[in-house]
């Protein structure tokens, strides 16, 4: 009926029209209408505090590491965590060799530096 009285220039679109079937009409159930904010989309922002969420991932891999190294028996003198970094010292070179190989193996995606003591 709109697109016969609007003519030819103009596009109805039926959005909002029920498309309830006839027998639910018939018993009394109206369509539910959304509100404007939920007819064309919501729009969402996120905002990620990444100090905090790099904080999170170093305790969580010190935790981590710390858990590996007791489960492999794997001996070492101390782990810290150095900002966003995590340190681990060794009393000698074949307990660090053994500990790069089982970090290397359990998360592939870290970065391992090796430094002596003295640096």
């Amino acid at each position: 009926m709109l697109q016969q009285k609007l003519g030819e220039g103009y596009i109805v679109a039926l959005n909002l029209i029920s498309s309830s079937p006839q027998w639910l009409t018939a018993i009394g159930a109206r369509p539910m209408y959304l509100g404007l904010d939920l007819r064309g989309g919501v729009h969402f922002m996120l905002q990620v505090d990444m100090k905090a969420a790099l904080d999170k991932a170093a305790d969580r891999y010190l935790s981590d590491i710390r858990s590996l190294l007791r489960e492999k028996k794997v001996l070492y003198a101390g782990i810290v965590r150095e900002g966003q970094s995590v340190a681990i010292r060794f009393r000698d070179t074949a307990e660090r060799d053994r500990a790069n190989q089982e970090i290397g193996a359990a998360f592939p995606d870290l970065l391992v530096k090796e430094a002596d003591a003295d640096r």
